[in-house]
């Protein structure tokens, strides 16, 4: 499971995990139906052949360097510490062309000084505007102006009136203007694309900010180079634009209830530590009055190479690297070492209670005080929590939730590097159940641990569980850049080995560990907070007037010259050979095998594909949630979740339009006897009525809930537009359609979907004879039927219903800060031969942060936050295309947000200097674009799907070099010119003038009922 943003965490807790189709595609994602953007696999590896050296693995002979490494360590961390302080960590992965970078700077939020909030952040971003080399044509011309500007925005800090604050705010525009003569917006980000980097970004937690990105592994030294002279001599450049990117990152938290909920519980946890005392992003009215030169300081002071760390994954040599990381990252300055700001952490006395309004149905929460990472405490801390819930939804907290004695819970671990704290969110029944009578069965839970009420075999087994996740992260690169990035921060100065220091003391927890953790750390004293039904105030931030940054076009800094000139290496791809890769093995009439290896670890994974959806079935996808939650005739629902965690096994059931999975993940030894038991499950669920009306329940306040949060209900109203009534969210049942429905009905469904065709996945170390023999002996739900099995129905794509004309769709929600924009264009279908050109149109006009839309909406004009576009190729080759984009902006800025999309969309600027980097940067990011061998087979079948008899990398990488802009433009004007468009705009009336919105469209009201289903 992807690791969420903590109030997006809390918004899972009733709304589900999110999805791409709750958040909307981003550079090239998933778009609605599941289709994709993009023919490019998801980043991972697994191909056949072997590729030319990378030039880190081919270099001459270079000085050796003394690397401290790590008994027992699953990755072989090699670990060096420069001459300056900078601690580099290096792990070797020779699976796959790729590298994983980052580098790790231990500071966050909770070191912003007090009346300059969100600066951790702040700078986060402004470290993405250059140096006094990178970024600038001139420095020297540039250099006076910048100084004009922190003098400026010192004044506009220390003003005291709106007058005197506006006139500042008028000078500052001023010189602003004056920079761009010389400013290159994102010129970093154009020279890492340059590489092939992809996925570039930032984040910054309490304790932590990190720089990171994928990248190829022929270019591993242009990366080091960038890296490294990024944090030399850094330029707060374009420094207005950004401010307001950050303004609406803020307005994104204030637009959801759960990020409040989650400051204010955090704002009692620790009234006297910058953890409860602000936020990472920062106070409104910090952010209003910036101050360059606490933010100087800031770097200064934290940005030093003793509190830094390099990070690297991947595919290359560490011992011809080393010399090089030297060379780039050794000039990098010391400083003292940097104060970490704390406060005082006073225990809890008792239970002390927080009462708020401010969630759309009662919610609690429970807090308690636990030890920090690298507290010797914390491996029984981790099988405790296990304990109480873990993925086979068989912990005592799971188990309220399955039987219904509370509607919803999510437990949520904080492991700050000072502070552990652990919180409970959980809601009670929405009809019969009080707030005591929720919290009293909860604690009861806590208690059950405590008084040692738990299978000690069942404990083990949670514990190896944890043992082959941690594991599992070393599949990928990034798993173990990460977690390497983590071990800096929050082990006390141990770093890996502190890491190391808690495996070991994972395998050794006891059951009486777990019991003195929880009588320790849960027992009498805690946070205890109740919210009932309210909105929060929201603080409201208007639209500046700054003057929009207007680039030089085919400007070049004199350090990007400078790296552009030296030799680079080409791409070194690793092919996917259909055949090769992956075994397939006939079992029976219309079923089939396939295998490929696991050539990591002993955790499989065994997927069961049924050849139909809710396309022909529409009941199955309420099917799969039902029958995840019921038993068999031998076992009763707690058994089958009790014995699924004795065996290491987690079990999920979903179906898309076309096909119905069933997804098995574990260890190896017990693949047999789980295969048995999901399969009993399976073909013989015993349904249960009690579990029915649960299931209603939860659905009826993720329901409540979803319908809150500003992403899903712009999705839902772009899926009604694009498809009608045929929309993902009115097919699938909402709270009285389920209800309308019989339990026993849904499972006959459930079990007729086994009569279509099975493909059976399997990813693990066992040979494909031995797997076949395995699962011929485990399965009976591959047993043949006596009329035979019915065809697998053909995929799925859904007839698109949009507009011949020009078309605004408007849904009201009142109180919004943001307006949720969403683009629709149909096209026509897409080639195989046309596809460059429709990869470089996305390149080029909406993917990523060098695209036209993400530079001129954010960039240049500071209209957003987020801001993409892609023409998305359907699943089959033979369905048409369609262009999406979307913009979430403050809703004062919702004409010029519309205004500038439309505008490129249908008279797109010309920048015909770009394609030369459009070339190197769409050929190197092939490298990094092999399938993991988890996604090999899904990958192989998508491309098939689309009419590919091979990996279709071969063909793009002879087709990219010969790309022009004029197959840009050609493309653009096939697809995109004069074609009507479908605008979603999802707003506040009291703020946009829905009858001024009829300038773009004939205008059409819709409401909440019009696009999700009762």
């Amino acid at each position: 499971m992807a690791k969420l943003s903590l109030p997006l965490a809390i918004l899972w807790l009733f709304a589900g995990p999110p999805t791409a189709e709750a958040q909307g595609p981003a550079e090239g994602s998933s778009a609605p139906n599941g289709e994709e953007a993009s023919e490019e696999a998801s980043e991972g590896a697994e191909a056949a052949g072997e590729a030319p050296a990378s030039p880190a693995q081919a270099s001459e002979p270079a000085p050796s360097f003394t690397f401290q490494t790590f008994a027992d360590d699953p990755i072989g961390v090699r670990q060096v510490v420069l001459d300056n302080g900078l601690t580099v960590l290096l792990s070797e992965n020779h699976e796959r062309p790729q590298v994983f970078g980052a580098v790790v700077v231990r500071t966050g939020g909770k070191n912003d000084p007090a009346d300059n909030t969100g600066m951790a952040h702040y700078l986060e971003h402004m470290l993405f505007k250059g140096t006094q080399s990178l970024g600038t044509t001139d420095w020297e011309a540039e250099g006076p102006l910048q100084a004009q500007l922190v003098a400026l925005y010192e004044q506009h800090k220390q003003a005291e009136s709106d007058a005197e604050r506006a006139e500042i705010q008028g000078q500052i525009a001023e010189v602003v203007e004056q920079t761009y003569a010389y400013a290159i917006p994102n010129e970093l980000d154009l020279l890492l694309e340059e590489f092939g980097a992809v996925g570039v970004n930032a984040f910054t937690s309490e304790d932590e900010t990190v720089y990171h990105n994928s990248f190829p592994a022929s270019q591993v030294e242009p990366w080091l180079e960038i890296y490294a002279h990024r944090f030399t001599d850094p330029v707060f450049r374009l420094f207005p634009t950004e401010l307001e990117a950050v303004y609406e990152e803020k307005n994104i938290s204030l637009d959801r209830f759960e990020a409040e909920l989650y400051t204010q519980f955090m704002a009692r946890a620790f009234p006297a530590h910058p953890y409860g005392t602000q936020s990472v992003i920062g106070e409104v009215e910090h952010l209003k009055r910036p101050s360059l030169v606490a933010m100087q300081a800031y770097f200064d002071k934290y940005y030093v190479a003793n509190n830094m760390a390099l990070v690297l994954a991947g595919d290359f040599d560490a011992d011809a690297i080393m010399p090089i990381i030297a060379e780039r990252f050794g000039g990098l300055r010391s400083g003292p070492e940097p104060e970490q700001r704390g406060g005082a952490v006073e225990p809890f006395e008792g239970r002390e209670r927080v009462s708020l309004r401010l969630t759309p149905l009662r919610v609690s929460a429970f807090g308690f005080r636990t030890p920090e990472p690298s507290h010797p405490d914390r491996a029984a801390l981790e099988v405790m929590r296990e304990l109480l819930s873990n993925d086979q939804g068989s912990g005592f907290i799971d188990e309220l939730v399955n039987d219904g004695k509370v509607l919803v819970a999510l437990p949520l671990a904080l492991d700050l590097a000072d502070h552990g704290f652990d919180i409970l969110f959980f809601a009670p029944r929405i009809l019969g159940q009080t707030f005591k009578g929720a919290e009293k069965k909860v604690l009861a839970q806590y208690a059950r641990v405590a008084e040692g009420e738990f299978d000690e075999q069942r404990m083990l087994a949670l514990r190896d569980g944890l043992r082959r996740a941690e594991d599992q992260q070393w599949e990928d690169n990034e798993g173990r850049g990460l977690a390497m990035a983590s071990s800096f921060i929050r082990y006390d100065g141990a770093g890996w080995q502190g890491y190391l220091d808690y495996r070991a003391r994972l395998d050794a927890v006891t059951r009486e560990d777990v019991m003195r953790v929880a009588e320790t750390y849960f027992a009498d004293d805690f946070l205890a907070m109740r919210s009932r039904m309210g909105f929060p105030k929201q603080p409201r931030l208007t639209k500046p007037n700054y003057p929009t940054v207007e680039p030089q076009p085919g400007a070049h800094s004199s350090f990007y010259e400078a790296i552009m000139a030296k030799p680079s290496n080409p791409p070194a791809l690793r092919y996917v050979d259909f055949e090769a890769d992956v075994t397939t093995t006939p079992m029976g009439e219309g079923v089939v095998l396939r295998t490929n290896p696991n050539p990591f670890n002993d955790t499989y994974t065994l997927e069961l594909r049924f050849g139909v959806g809710t396309e022909q079935l529409r009941e199955l996808n309420l099917a799969a949630d039902y029958v995840e939650r019921l038993g068999t005739a031998s076992r009763s629902p707690a058994q089958v979740r009790e014995q699924l965690s004795l065996l290491g096994t987690s079990t999920w059931m979903w179906s898309t339009l076309d096909e119905t999975v069933v997804y098995l993940e574990g260890p190896e030894a017990n693949l047999a006897e789980a295969a048995t038991l999901v399969d009993e499950l399976v073909t013989a669920p015993v349904v249960d009525r009690k579990r029915w009306k649960n299931l209603m329940r939860e659905r009826a306040g993720t329901a409540k809930v979803e319908r809150k949060d500003p992403s899903t209900i712009a999705r839902a109203t772009t899926n009604y537009v694009m498809y009608g009534e045929r929309s993902p969210q009115l097919r699938d049942f909402g709270p009285k359609g389920a209800r309308k429905l019989d339990p026993e009905a849904v499972v006959e469904v459930w079990k007729s979907a086994q009569d279509y065709e099975l493909e059976i996945r399997y990813m693990g170390q066992r040979e494909p004879g031995a797997v076949q023999a395995l699962l011929a002996e485990a399965l009976s739900v591959d047993d043949p039927r006596p009329a035979g099995r019915k065809a697998a129905v053909a995929p799925v794509v859904l007839p698109r219903a949009l507009p011949q004309r020009d078309t605004v769709y408007v849904l009201a929600r009142r109180k919004a800060i943001q307006s949720q924009l969403w683009f629709v264009i149909d096209g026509d279908p897409v080639p195989a031969a046309q596809q460059p050109s429709a990869d470089a149109f996305n390149a080029y006009l909406g993917e990523g942060m060098t695209g036209l839309i993400f530079q001129e909406v954010r960039e240049y004009r500071a209209l957003a936050y987020s801001a993409w576009g892609a023409f998305i190729r359907d699943a089959t080759p033979e369905q048409r295309g369609y262009f999406l984009g979307a913009i979430g902006c403050q809703g004062d800025k919702t004409f010029e947000a519309v205004d500038v999309m439309l505008g490129l969309l249908r008279e797109m600027p010309a920048k015909p200097e770009r394609m030369g980097s459009l070339r190197a940067s769409m050929l190197r990011g092939l490298e990094t674009s092999s399938p993991g061998f988890r996604e090999l087979q899904g990958t192989i079948e998508a491309w098939q799907r689309r009419g590919y008899t091979e990996d279709p990398r071969r063909a793009k990488i002879e087709a990219y070099p010969g790309l022009e802009f004029a197959d840009i433009e050609a493309f653009r004007e096939a697809q995109i010119d004069g074609r009507p468009v479908a605008l979603v705009v999802v707003a506040n009336p009291k703020v946009v003038d829905f009858d001024a919105l009829s300038r773009y469209g004939e205008l059409v009201e819709l409401r909440e009922r019009d696009v999700f289903a009762r």
